[in-house]
């Protein structure tokens, strides 16, 4: 599974979505990948702690980002 190699800093991320909004014509349809994973929210819903919780997100966010991954060049060259 891959990882989440730039972390940003939440205020950092506010700016970012605020850039990106100014470009929002330049956006194009993504179509969704065939296999979206084995996880849904009921796998988030079972957990037990919040401990748990994070950590089934965490799974989550990994194969979602795993799913996309056909389009990470596009998205990052958006983010630029």
């Amino acid at each position: 599974m891959p990882t989440i190699k730039n972390q940003v800093e939440l205020h950092k991320l506010s700016q970012l979505k605020s850039r990106l909004a100014k470009r929002k014509d330049q956006f194009q349809w993504l179509s969704p990948p065939p296999d979206l994973g084995h996880m849904t929210i009921n796998d988030i819903w079972q957990a037990e702690t919040a401990q748990q919780h994070c950590e089934v997100v965490r799974q989550w966010g990994a194969i979602v980002l795993d799913c996309w991954r056909d389009y990470h060049g596009y998205i990052q060259a958006l983010c630029l």
